[in-house]
């Protein structure tokens, strides 16, 4: 049987309210009732963070037994081998951590923990019976994932990437008024 996937890459923010920040955007939403509309299964990356947008609307139009999160909550992970914890943040500015001003950071992701939650990831699409699929990660997983399941054999995979800045960031993007 053929099996192809879109990949839908975006930040974690959008994906539900169980999620750090959560930010709702209804084209988020339109977007992947869409996507849905042209597939039999949604996986996604929301390490138990549920109920998302993706499996209210998954449930939704394509019933029940359609969705899975492929993505164990962090407290979870060390029985796949994978540490809890698979990153980190860092003020770039460590002076600012003792002022009123809320420090910039940067997030450094550990990759060999990331492989090994693609490769898990992998492991439970590949274990699934389904067609045409919509996978919802992070948009720090989209190319690599879209790479992995290339090299995995699916017919056909697209990537689509979804990073409304001027919707989640704090301060309007320059030229806009």
């Amino acid at each position: 049987m053929s099996r192809s996937m879109q990949v839908l890459s975006v930040l974690h923010r959008l994906q539900g309210p169980r999620f750090k920040g959560y930010v709702q955007e209804p084209s988020y939403e339109r977007l992947v009732n869409c996507l849905m509309r042209q597939a039999d299964f949604v996986f996604e990356e929301a390490a138990g963070r549920l109920p998302s947008v993706a499996q209210i609307l998954a449930d939704k139009i394509l019933g029940s037994g359609h969705y899975l999160d492929v993505d164990p909550p962090p407290d979870e992970r060390q029985q796949y081998g994978i540490a809890e914890k698979t990153g980190e943040d860092f003020p770039i500015d460590p002076s600012q951590l003792c002022s009123d001003v809320t420090p910039d950071v940067c997030h450094c992701a550990f990759v060999n923990e990331h492989r090994k939650r693609e490769e898990l990831w992998l492991q439970k699409i590949q274990a699934q019976s389904f067609g045409r699929s919509l996978m919802v990660c992070g948009s720090a997983h989209g190319l690599s994932l879209a790479f992995r399941l290339e090299s995995a054999g699916l017919s056909e995979v697209r990537l689509y990437e979804y990073i409304p800045y001027n919707k989640v960031c704090a301060h309007r993007m320059q030229g806009q008024s």
